[in-house]
C-alpha cells in the first residue's frame, strides 16, 4: 500500500548517499547548505552510519515532527495569506478535524444515501481524478457511482454538477478501528522482517537512516494505524454496495479498495487522470486494467504494468486543427507544491516570478499564475507583492485555481511549467511549453525525445524564451500528438469499458 510513499523517501536517501560518495571521491571534508533540508539531515545520517569524516555545515538540522502548537501556527499563516478565504477556511477546518478524528468517526452520524447495489462505482480522491472520472462516465453502459474521499477535493466537481457522491467513512464501523496492541505487534513483525533482510554496508546504511527517520516515524503513530482502519473499511463497503466494477483515477491510496476488490474477485480498472506519475514507471498496481491516454504512456509504465493496459482516452480536447497562435499578450506560469521531500529549492519561485513579471513588463503583456491544487493562492499574491511593491504590475498579474484549462490557455503565448498535466491541453491547443532544464522528471527523456517542451538551461535563457513567446512567438509542439494523447473513438469506448466493467458484450 504505500509502496511509493517508501520509494520516495529512499530516492531522497539515496541522492544523499550519492551526495556523500562524491564528496568523499573528490576529497572535500566540508558541505554547506544555505538552509535546513532533508537532504542535509540525510547526509548526515548517512556519514554517521558509514564513519564518513564529511562535516555538513548548517545552522540546524531537519525539524523536528510538528507539535500541535507549530501545525496551529502554519494553519493561521495560510489563512492569513488566503486573507481568509472562505475554500482556505474550509480546508483549514478539514485538515485540523482530520488531525484530530483520524479514523473519521464523523461521517458515520452523516444521513444515509440509498444506492442501488451491483453498480460501477469510482473511488476519487482528488480534483483531477474526478474529472478524469467524469471524463469516463459517459461511455460505461449505467454510469458511475463516486466514492470521494473528500469534498473539499475530488467532491468539488461533482457538487458543482449537483451530483451526489458518498463518503468511504459512511461505511466505517467501531470494530475497524485497531486496538493500541494489535498496531503494536504488527509493526514489531513489519519491522522484524525488514531488519532480518541482508543487504550490502552501503545498503544497511540506508535502511538504518529509513527506519529511524521522519517518514518511519510518521508510518508507525498515523500510517500503520490508519491502513488497518481503511483495509476493514473496504471490506465493509465492498460487503454492503456489492459493486460490478471499481475504478479510480490514482493507484495510492485508492489501494486499500482495489487490494480488497481484487481478493474478492470484483473487475479493476485505472484511469490515466493526467501526466503518470514518476514511479509508474516501477510499479505494479493492484488493477485489472490500466487505462493510459496513448502509446507514449504505455511505453513509460513498468513491463508487468503495460502487459495490463490497453489505449482508452475519451475526447477532452479541442481538434487537432485548431491554428497556433503566432502572437498573444499572456504568459501562464503552472506552479507545482514543493514539498519537504523534494530536492528542489523553493527560493527558484521567486527567481521565476522575477523573470516572468520583467518580460510581461517589458512587452506590456499580462502574467498568469495558475496554482496547482495542492497549494494556496494567497501565498503567491503575496510572493508577487513583495517581488514588486511600488512597481508597475497593476492589473498585468491574474492569479487562478480550478476550472477548465480552456479558459487560462486562450490567448497564451507560451506556458511555464515544471511537467504538469496541463500540458497535454497545450499541445492540443498549439500552446508553446517552456520547462527547466534543471529539473529531472522520470519521462523527460521520452519528452527531449519527442520535442514537446522547449527547455531552458538557466533564468537568462527563460527570460529569452518568454520575451520570445510574447514578441515573436514560439513554436509549438509540431510531432505526432496522437502519440501522446491519443483520441479513441467512442464506439470503441463504448465497446472496451462494456467488456472491462463486466457488462457483458454490447448488443
Amino acid at each position: 500500500m504505500f509502496e511509493e510513499l517508501v520509494i520516495g523517501e529512499l530516492q531522497a536517501i539515496v541522492h544523499a548517499s550519492h551526495l556523500v560518495d562524491w564528496l568523499v571521491a573528490n576529497g572535500l571534508r566540508t558541505c554547506s547548505f544555505t538552509r535546513s533540508t532533508k537532504l542535509l539531515e540525510f547526509a548526515k545520517c548517512i556519514s554517521e552510519e558509514r564513519n564518513v569524516s564529511v562535516r555538513f555545515d548548517a545552522s540546524a538540522c531537519y525539524p523536528p515532527e510538528p507539535s500541535t502548537a507549530s501545525a496551529l501556527n502554519r494553519s493561521w499563516g495560510r489563512l492569513t495569506s488566503a486573507r481568509f478565504d472562505r475554500v482556505a477556511l474550509e480546508a483549514e477546518v478539514h485538515q485540523a478535524l482530520s488531525r484530530v478524528d483520524r479514523f473519521q468517526r464523523r461521517a458515520r452520524i452523516l444521513p444515509s444515501r440509498r444506492f442501488e447495489p451491483g453498480r460501477v462505482w469510482f473511488y476519487t480522491t482528488a480534483y483531477t481524478y474526478t474529472l478524469a472520472g467524469l471524463a469516463m462516465e459517459p461511455f460505461s453502459p449505467d454510469g458511475f457511482l463516486y466514492l470521494v474521499d473528500s469534498p473539499l477535493t475530488g467532491g468539488v466537481p461533482l457538487s458543482a454538477g449537483g451530483r451526489t457522491f458518498w463518503s468511504p467513512y459512511q461505511f466505517g464501523r467501531r470494530e475497524h478501528e485497531p486496538a493500541a496492541n494489535e498496531v503494536r505487534e504488527g509493526m514489531r513483525q513489519l519491522e522484524a522482517h525488514i531488519a532480518g533482510i541482508s543487504l550490502s554496508p552501503e545498503l544497511d546504511a540506508i535502511r538504518t537512516v529509513l527506519m529511524n527517520g521522519p517518514f518511519f516515524r510518521s508510518f508507525r503513530k498515523r500510517l500503520f494505524p490508519v491502513g488497518l482502519f481503511m483495509s476493514g473499511l473496504a471490506d465493509s463497503f465492498l460487503e454492503e454496495a456489492r459493486p460490478r466494477a471499481i475504478v479510480v483515477g490514482n493507484p495510492a491510496f485508492e489501494g486499500y479498495l482495489l487490494h480488497r476488490a481484487r481478493h474478492a474477485g470484483i473487475p479493476t480498472a485505472l484511469v490515466q487522470h493526467g501526466i503518470l506519475g514518476d514511479y509508474c514507471q516501477l510499479l505494479n498496481p493492484p488493477v485489472d486494467h490500466y487505462l493510459v491516454r496513448g502509446p507514449f504512456w504505455r511505453e513509460f509504465l513498468s513491463p508487468r504494468a503495460r502487459q495490463r493496459s490497453r489505449i482508452l482516452n475519451p475526447h477532452r480536447h479541442p481538434s487537432r486543427s485548431t491554428p497556433p497562435r503566432k502572437k498573444a499578450g499572456r504568459l501562464v506560469f503552472l506552479t507545482a507544491p514543493y514539498r519537504e521531500d523534494s530536492p528542489w529549492d523553493e527560493g527558484e519561485v521567486d527567481e521565476i516570478l522575477r523573470v516572468l513579471l520583467g518580460a510581461v513588463r517589458d512587452c506590456g503583456a499580462e502574467l498568469v499564475v495558475r496554482v496547482h491544487p495542492q497549494e494556496q493562492v494567497g501565498p503567491y499574491r503575496t510572493r508577487v507583492g513583495r517581488l514588486h511593491e511600488g512597481g508597475d504590475v497593476q492589473g498585468r498579474v491574474l492569479f487562478s485555481q480550478g476550472g477548465a484549462m480552456g479558459e487560462v490557455l486562450g490567448g497564451a503565448s507560451a506556458v511555464v511549467t515544471y511537467s504538469s498535466t496541463a500540458f497535454l491541453d497545450c499541445i492540443r491547443r498549439r500552446v508553446p511549453v517552456i520547462s527547466f532544464g534543471w529539473h529531472d522528471f522520470a519521462y523527460r527523456s521520452l519528452i527531449e525525445r519527442h520535442g514537446v517542451f522547449q527547455l531552458c538551461s538557466g533564468f537568462a535563457e527563460l527570460e529569452k524564451l518568454a520575451v520570445m513567446a510574447l514578441r515573436e512567438g514560439l513554436p509549438p509542439f509540431s510531432g505526432d500528438i496522437e502519440l501522446i494523447d491519443e483520441e479513441t473513438p467512442d464506439e470503441v469506448l463504448r465497446r472496451d469499458l462494456r467488456q472491462i466493467l463486466g457488462a457483458g458484450p454490447t448488443t
